[in-house]
C-alpha cells in the first residue's frame, strides 16, 4: 500500500513539475525620459524593456501589467492616464517593439485602460530563448491631471500564470522630473515695453519685443521632437490685457529663422488655438475682449540649451490725441490649451498634440499709455473755525502761438478731489459734474481748455455729503494734462496764505522725486 502511495506522489510530482518549470523570467529595465512638463497632458514616458533571463515556455496564456502610479487627489486615489494612443491601438507596433514584437506571441490586451493607466501585454503559450525582449515605448502621459505626482515617475509592473519578474525590478523608472514649462516672460534687460504720450498723434507707433524663457533646455519642440503622434511644435500662447481705447496691437504671421531667439535655423509661425498655422498679421485694439496670440516653434531647436523666444509686436495710435491713459499687460502659457481626453472622461484625442493645461506666467507691461490725467498734491488745507480753504485750479492746456515747438493739445476734463483727514476718519472723494459748485466749469462739470476753477473747500465738503469740518492733505486728479494750481486759506474772508500744488509723477514706487 505504501509502495502504491508512493509512486502515485511521484507520478503527481512529475506531472506538476513539467508546468512548474516551464515558465519564463524577464528581467525589466527602462530608459527614462530626463524631464516632462508638469502641465502637459502628452508628455512622453520612457520606454520599458523585458528581456528573457534563460530558456522558457509559456504553457498558458500569460500577462504583464504595466499599471502607471496613482496620486491622492481630495482623499481620492488618482492614476496618471496614458493619454496616447489609444488602448489597444489598431497598430501595436506603435507601442511594440523588442525581437518578439511582429509574432503571435505578444499582444495588447483589451483589458488595457487609458484612463485608468493600465496597458496590458498578452503572452500567447510559446518558447523563448534567452535574450528574447518585449519592448513598451511611446507611451503619452498626462501629468496635469495628476498634480502632486512626485518624480521620479515609475512605473508598477507584474505579471500573471507562467510569467516571472526578476525581484526588485518591478517598479522601472520611466520619467526622471517634472518641471514647469516656462521660468520666465519678458527677461530682465528686454526691449519689451512701447511707450506713448497721452498727446501722441494719431498714426504714431512703437516696435516692442516680448520674450518667453523656457524653464529647462528641450521643453520648447518641434513637431518632430515632440515624435509619434505630433500634430504640431511645442505653441506658446499670449494673452494681452485690454487695450485702451486709441490703441491697436499687430503681431506678425512669421517670424523669420534667426530672429525668434532659437538658433539660426528656427522660427515662429502665428496659429489657431490647435496649433493650425494661420500665417497672417493679427491686429487687436480696445473692442477685443480678451486678446489672444499664438505661436508655434518652426525648425528643430538646440536641446542642449535653455532657449529664449522672441515675440516681436507693433502698437499704433488710431486716433486724435487725447488718448486714454492704460497700460497693457501679457501673461504666456504653454499651448494648445486642452484637456487628457475628450468630454466623456475616457475618449483618447489624437488631436492637437501637445496639449497643455494653461498656466499663465505673468511678464509685466508691455505698453504704456501716459494719462492724459495730472495729478496735484496740497499738503494741507482745512475748513475750521473761520479759516477756510480754496482752490484754484487751471487747464493750461491752451498754448500763445509758435511759443512752443510742441504746444500742448488742448483738452477739457473734470476733476475728482481725494480729501484725507489728518487725525482720522475716511477718505473723501468728489468729482465734479453739473451742478457742481465754484466756477469756471462748463455745463457738464468740466474745465475747458484755458480756463480756471475756482471753489471753496466747504462747497466741496457740503456736496460731496461730507461732514464740514476738515483738516488734511488733498490729491486732486484732472481729467486733462497740463493743470497747475495753488490752494488758499481765506479768514473772515482775505486770503492769509496761499501755497502751490505739486505735481505729482506717474509712478511713486519705489521712490518718488518730486522735481516741481
Amino acid at each position: 500500500m505504501k509502495m502504491k502511495t508512493l509512486l502515485a506522489a511521484a507520478a503527481m510530482f512529475f506531472g506538476l513539475s513539467t508546468a512548474a518549470f516551464a515558465s519564463v523570467t524577464f528581467g525589466v529595465g527602462s530608459t527614462p525620459v530626463t524631464k516632462i512638463v508638469a502641465t502637459g497632458h502628452t508628455e512622453a514616458s520612457g520606454s520599458i524593456t523585458f528581456t528573457a533571463t534563460a530558456d522558457g515556455s509559456v504553457v498558458n496564456q500569460s500577462t504583464i501589467n504595466i499599471q502607471m502610479p496613482t496620486v491622492q487627489i481630495s482623499g481620492v486615489a488618482t492614476p496618471l492616464p496614458i493619454t496616447f494612443p489609444a488602448l489597444p491601438p489598431a497598430n501595436p507596433a506603435l507601442i511594440l517593439g523588442g525581437t518578439r514584437a511582429g509574432t503571435a506571441v505578444v499582444s495588447i490586451s483589451a483589458t488595457s485602460n487609458n484612463a485608468l493607466g493600465t496597458l496590458v501585454l498578452s503572452v500567447a503559450p510559446g518558447t523563448m530563448v534567452a535574450g528574447d525582449t518585449i519592448v513598451v515605448f511611446g507611451l503619452r502621459i498626462s501629468p496635469a491631471s495628476t498634480p502632486g505626482l512626485v518624480p521620479p515617475v515609475k512605473a508598477q509592473i507584474s505579471a500573471t500564470q507562467d510569467i516571472a519578474l526578476s525581484v526588485g525590478q518591478t517598479d522601472p523608472i520611466i520619467v526622471q522630473d517634472i518641471s514647469d514649462a516656462l521660468k520666465d516672460v519678458n527677461v530682465k534687460g528686454s526691449p519689451a515695453s512701447v511707450t506713448f504720450k497721452a498727446t501722441d498723434k494719431k498714426g504714431t507707433s512703437g516696435d516692442g519685443l516680448i520674450t518667453v524663457q523656457e524653464n529647462f533646455a528641450a521643453a520648447f519642440q518641434s513637431a518632430s521632437q515632440v515624435g509619434t503622434g505630433a500634430t504640431t511644435s511645442t505653441n506658446v500662447r499670449l494673452t494681452l490685457s485690454e487695450i485702451p481705447p486709441g490703441l491697436e496691437v499687430t503681431f506678425k504671421g512669421t517670424v523669420p529663422a534667426g530672429t525668434a531667439g532659437l538658433g539660426p535655423l528656427v522660427g515662429l509661425t502665428r496659429t489657431d488655438s490647435k496649433g493650425a498655422a494661420a500665417g497672417t498679421d493679427i491686429t487687436f485694439d480696445s473692442s477685443d475682449a480678451s486678446p489672444t496670440v499664438y505661436y508655434r516653434i518652426d525648425g528643430n531647436v538646440d536641446a542642449g540649451v535653455i532657449d529664449v523666444m522672441k515675440i516681436p509686436f507693433t502698437a499704433t495710435t488710431s486716433i486724435a490725441p487725447p488718448l486714454t491713459g492704460g497700460r497693457v499687460t501679457v501673461a504666456a502659457s504653454f499651448a494648445p490649451i486642452g484637456t487628457a481626453f475628450d468630454t466623456d472622461g475616457i475618449t483618447v484625442l489624437t488631436t492637437p498634440l501637445p496639449r497643455y493645461a494653461a498656466k499663465d506666467v505673468d511678464g509685466g507691461q508691455i505698453i504704456t499709455v501716459g494719462s492724459n490725467n495730472t495729478a496735484l498734491l496740497f499738503t494741507h488745507v482745512l475748513n475750521i473755525l473761520d479759516f477756510n480753504s480754496g482752490f484754484a485750479i487751471a487747464n493750461t492746456t491752451t498754448d500763445p502761438d509758435g511759443a512752443f515747438g510742441t504746444p500742448a493739445t488742448r483738452q477739457a476734463g473734470a476733476i475728482t478731489f481725494n480729501f484725507y483727514p489728518a487725525a482720522s476718519g475716511n477718505a473723501i472723494s468728489y468729482r465734479t459734474k453739473a451742478g457742481s459748485p465754484g466756477s469756471g466749469l462748463d455745463g457738464s462739470g468740466q474745465v475747458p481748455s484755458g480756463r480756471t476753477y475756482l471753489v471753496l473747500l466747504s462747497e466741496l465738503l457740503a456736496a460731496a455729503g461730507a461732514p464740514a469740518d476738515f483738516q488734511g492733505y488733498v490729491i486732486v486728479v484732472t481729467e486733462f494734462s497740463n493743470a497747475h494750481a495753488i490752494s488758499f486759506v481765506l479768514d473772515a474772508g482775505h486770503i492769509v496764505q496761499a501755497q502751490a500744488a505739486l505735481v505729482m509723477q506717474d509712478s511713486r514706487d519705489p521712490v518718488e522725486s518730486l522735481n516741481n
